[in-house]
């Protein structure tokens, strides 16, 4: 209300109450604010929480939160009037903890920000590849209509996403277009079907400028999430790498980073067929697949689907990680080189933090258990 916190501190806030028994907890509270006697004047429930939403609702443009994270993604059941009550401000202890300054002999630590000025947080980049090889770079570009590609037009609308339109086959010729993004980028594409794709740092993917008659395909690399619009007629299959994935209209996020243990293909809503090498599995919401070296499927149930997909929501969480699971994304999104001192096999962390965040206060979860790191151009060795 007093308009004090950071971009991060309003994710954290947010993401914390958005957990079922936290805001079972927060609406508790907040009926106890509303039934206090220094409230008894104010006009009914409904009338005080529309005229203090209004409040805070004027500020919440100050805060910046990242364009990756739509506020609405917060917006549930109590988390809407959570701002109303002063009892928050007493709250934030909860969440918002101060982690004690560490030495780790002489070498740099993260609290120590000037150190890490030079590595800067990811943002919204890519590059688009045109079917007869040019690019464009996306960040870059104006909004408007940047290409044609045959009867398409290829279009960036005000929030920077991608789409296509009039989109039809004139030629009966399959044109293909790749969008690709760099360590340290993501973008938002809409397919010609309306299916929705986000894409991770360091991933990929090919697709028709028109799908055709019979299926829709795609190729794809990294960590993506879909959105598939939904059409019983045109089953939608995203290959990566040799696992394909068969759909009609389903939420699914697939990290298939070649640095990773597993292949991971996790289901929100609908239902996939996973298949690789003549086996295959059939995924209900709420369940994920796991497929390994040696080509085997495991599905696991309940899966932690806010950590899965708190990438494309613009944070980092961690519930229970390893160093090197961290450390991997990490790298990915700062775009450094990662080497270890010593070995990392046991301890395991947890935390939230804004992905537009500085690397230091990432790293900040690692050392609060006694990691170290120091900096060496671009290269961080993680050490005990």
């Amino acid at each position: 209300m007093e308009n004090n916190c950071t971009a991060e501190e309003v994710a954290i806030l947010l993401h914390y109450f958005g957990e079922q028994a936290n805001s079972d907890r927060l609406g508790a509270l907040i009926q106890e604010e509303l039934n206090s006697p220094q409230n008894e004047n104010v006009g009914t429930t409904s009338e005080l929480l529309e005229s203090t939403w209004k409040k805070i609702h004027k500020s919440l443009p100050s805060y910046q939160l990242s364009e990756t994270i739509p506020l609405q993604w917060y917006m549930r059941k109590w988390v809407r009037v959570a701002a109303v009550v002063i009892v928050l401000l007493s709250l934030g202890g909860i969440f918002l903890q101060n982690i004690p300054e560490k030495s780790a002999g002489g070498q740099l630590v993260t609290n120590s920000s000037d150190h890490y000025k030079t590595i800067l947080p990811g943002s919204e980049k890519a590059i688009l590849i045109l079917s007869d090889g040019s690019q464009l770079v996306l960040d870059d570009s104006a909004n408007g209509v940047l290409a044609t590609q045959g009867a398409s037009q290829i279009i960036k609308n005000n929030d920077g996403e991608i789409s296509y339109a009039n989109s039809i086959n004139a030629a009966g010729k399959t044109i293909f277009n790749t969008m690709q993004t760099p360590r340290g980028g993501q973008y938002r594409l809409v397919l010609p079907d309306g299916t929705k794709v986000w894409l991770n740092a360091a991933s990929s993917i090919r697709y028709p400028v028109v799908f055709d008659q019979k299926l829709r395909r795609v190729e794809v690399m990294g960590e993506v999430y879909f959105e598939v619009a939904h059409d019983n007629n045109h089953p939608f299959i995203v290959h990566a790498g040799k696992t394909s994935i068969q759909v009609l209209g389903t939420s699914f996020n697939i990290n298939s980073y070649t640095d990773e243990p597993a292949q991971i293909t996790t289901l929100v809503e609908g239902s996939v067929r996973i298949e690789k090498n003549s086996q295959f599995s059939l995924l209900r919401p709420g369940q994920q697949a796991r497929i390994s070296q040696n080509n085997s499927i495991a599905v696991q149930d309940a899966p932690d689907l806010e950590e899965v997909t708190a990438w494309k929501n613009g944070l980092f969480l961690f519930n229970g990680k390893d160093v090197r699971t961290i450390m991997r994304q990490i790298s990915r999104w700062y775009d450094v080189e990662v080497a270890y001192q010593g070995e990392f096999n046991k301890e395991t962390f947890s935390g939230l933090v804004s992905k537009a965040s500085s690397i230091d206060k990432v790293l900040k979860i690692l050392e609060a258990g006694g990691v170290h790191f120091k900096l060496d151009g671009k290269k961080l060795i993680v050490m005990q």
